[in-house]
């Protein structure tokens, strides 16, 4: 039998942190994976963006013509219409998602 199939066994729990770092296809590994993406997009990226992407955007110079491009491109391109905090927290939330994909 084949005991990577089987979470009961012990020998198969011992290699769990290997078979999440090689991504394996198990239930309890895809799980665990499943888990820590969604803790990382609901908690760490709101988190990152209120704290590190907002305070830093605020401090720039450029941060009316950065806001006033976010609005110009939301509303061209997805008929969105945010005023400027909305624009200032849905680009700080979009630099996040786009680092955590980078």
């Amino acid at each position: 039998s084949d005991s990577k199939l089987c979470v009961s066994n012990p020998s198969a729990m011992s290699s769990f942190p290997t078979s999440v770092l090689t991504c394996d296809s198990t239930m309890p590994v895809q799980l665990f994976l499943l888990l820590c993406f969604a803790s990382l997009w609901f908690f760490l990226i709101p988190w990152f963006a209120t704290n590190i992407v907002r305070p830093f955007i605020a401090k720039q110079p450029w941060r009316a013509q950065w806001v006033e491009l976010n609005q110009k491109t939301l509303n061209s391109s997805f008929g969105i219409d945010f005023d400027k905090e909305t624009t200032i927290v849905f680009g700080s939330n979009l630099i996040g998602i786009l680092l955590q994909h980078g």
